[in-house]
């Protein structure tokens, strides 16, 4: 890519320009570059993708896109533009350079027919002016291990059955053998997930490196896998231990990155390991589902606190048409939407949806909308994260048509929240 922003030179980097490229972002979110860091995050840096904004031969701001794709109701994989490395030197900010950078990589999205972008936000106001919206959130939870009891008579609970073997099926892995077992166990059993998405092979090199910056204080990242009866993989857990002694005692807590099962007894499984390692205090979880079922596996679950409430995954629909065609809808019907776009004008326009036996088709339509609204909030209602009619109480929308929410809530419902765990 290639272009002008702000008569300054906007280009993708050379790899000689890497270096630049790293320190740039890093001075932009206030943070030292680290050489081991910088070695650790290349290999999930697309090239070709990468624009950035150049003064005198330096790079000023930047941005980076990764290929990926986004599980959308129904289970189709929805290609997806993933807009990452997003950064403003001091003394170049309020100039328009972010808006020209991301409006360049909205259009590549759509030369490379991505329907969709996503993001992660490091603040939560700068996005929606591009026409981003909160798809997915998270909540982050924490259980005294004392209290760590699970209820379910399955037979991966010790607890109800003191003499099953299903805990010696959970082992953990070493980090050499991480990278082989990993990948292809989370595209089997967390890629029918509504919300999640596509982890190449620089994704994982960057996660399973476990950079020392990303650990917040914490000790290096566990990975345990579970096996069936068969022995046969069917889930794994990452987590850390953040070490903690005063007077001689353990204070120290566990936190879950993330945890994939294939079925309950092998999240009980998973949990159970988590709770019974030694000297741990506390467990924690940094970033779980909003419909987590722990919450209704635990015997105390008073004693399981929500901690957290975040916004995770944004979208950005480009192709309003190829998105809406792309899910599946939980009735039959129809619905006129009249959708606003600002920034590029890339979704506006008036759209006619018709469901029936779990697909629909759209066009657009000169017909009477039902309901009017901007592509943000569209994006953030795209998954089925937050219904039509909350939207419309909170005034993101409006009903022409009375009852048009509710028909919408009931087209766009799914059975479980979605959630994304990858984030970038």
């Amino acid at each position: 890519m290639h272009t002008r922003i702000d008569n300054l030179e906007a280009r993708s980097i050379e790899v000689s320009e890497y270096e630049a490229f790293y320190r740039t972002t890093c001075t932009a979110f206030g943070e030292e570059p680290k050489p081991t860091a910088m070695e650790a995050e290349k290999p999930s840096v697309e090239f070709d993708r990468t624009l950035a904004v150049f003064d005198h031969g330096l790079p000023v701001a930047t941005t980076a896109m990764l290929t990926m794709d986004v599980v959308v109701p129904g289970g189709h994989r929805l290609p997806l533009g993933g807009l990452s490395w997003v950064g403003t030197m001091p003394g170049y900010t309020r100039r328009g350079l972010l808006t020209g950078l991301v409006q360049a990589q909205l259009q590549d999205m759509l030369q490379r027919e991505e329907p969709v972008g996503g993001l992660w936000a490091s603040e939560s106001t700068i996005y929606g002016r591009f026409g981003f919206g909160v798809a997915t959130w998270s909540i982050g939870l924490t259980l005294p291990r004392a209290h760590a009891r699970l209820r379910l008579n399955t037979d991966s609970n010790t607890d109800s059955n003191p003499h099953s073997n299903a805990d010696r099926s959970v082992g953990l892995l070493t980090t050499e053998s991480a990278l082989d077992i990993l990948p292809p166990l989370y595209d089997r059993l967390a890629r029918g997930d509504v919300g999640s998405l596509g982890r190449n092979e620089g994704w994982w090199r960057v996660h399973l490196a476990d950079i020392e910056e990303h650990r917040d204080g914490g000790g290096p990242l566990y990975h345990a896998v579970h096996r069936d009866a068969q022995g046969n993989l069917d889930g794994y857990v990452s987590y850390r231990i953040t070490v903690k002694w005063e007077k001689g005692y353990p204070g120290n807590s566990l936190d879950v990155v993330q945890l994939v099962a294939g079925s309950l007894d092998t999240a009980c499984a998973l949990w159970r390991h988590c709770f019974d390692l030694s000297l741990i205090e506390t467990i924690t979880a940094s970033s779980r589902p909003v419909d987590e079922p722990l919450r209704w596996m635990i015997h105390d679950a008073r004693r399981l606190q929500i901690t957290r409430l975040s916004d995770a995954l944004w979208l950005r629909i480009l192709d309003t048409v190829r998105c809406l065609e792309a899910r599946s809808y939980a009735t039959s019907g129809r619905l006129v939407l009249e959708v606003a776009d600002s920034f590029g004008g890339f979704a506006r326009g008036r759209y006619l949806l018709e469901a029936d036996s779990g697909r629909a088709q759209v066009s657009r339509t000169r017909r009477s909308p039902d309901l009017r609204l901007d592509v943000a909030t569209l994006s953030s209602a795209y998954l089925g994260g937050v219904s039509f009619s909350a939207l419309a109480a909170a005034g993101r929308l409006e009903e022409v048509t009375s009852g048009a929410a509710t028909r919408a809530d009931a087209l766009f419902a799914v059975p479980r929240a979605p959630y994304c765990s990858t984030d970038f």
